[in-house]
């Protein structure tokens, strides 16, 4: 019996980057692959349209992409400015026990 997976509220997409609750053997790793792939989204954000244009193009299902481009396109970024959602979250503190 399989379970349904949860998705997220906006565009019904799988909550993949949950964090747990309590750290686990794959809490680090967890973050470390977050952390890293931030600093390659703020890079690739540096190189310009071209570069994330690009980018998009080598990802694979072109339809699929278009759709989730077609998505974000419609983002009003001053919203989104407002509500922090142009920057990534401060690091996380480290938990002591």
């Amino acid at each position: 019996m399989s379970q349904k997976r949860r998705t997220s509220g906006d565009y019904g997409r799988p909550i993949e980057d949950d964090l747990p609750l309590r750290p686990t053997s794959d809490f680090g790793k967890h973050m470390s692959e977050r952390l890293r792939v931030q600093h390659l989204a703020h890079r690739l954000h540096r190189l310009g349209p071209r570069a994330l244009y690009e980018f998009i193009l080598e990802l694979g299902d072109r339809d699929a992409v278009l759709v989730r481009l077609e998505d974000y396109a419609r983002m009003d970024p001053d919203i989104l400015r407002g509500l922090g959602g142009d920057r990534f979250p401060h690091l996380p503190l480290r938990i002591v026990s």
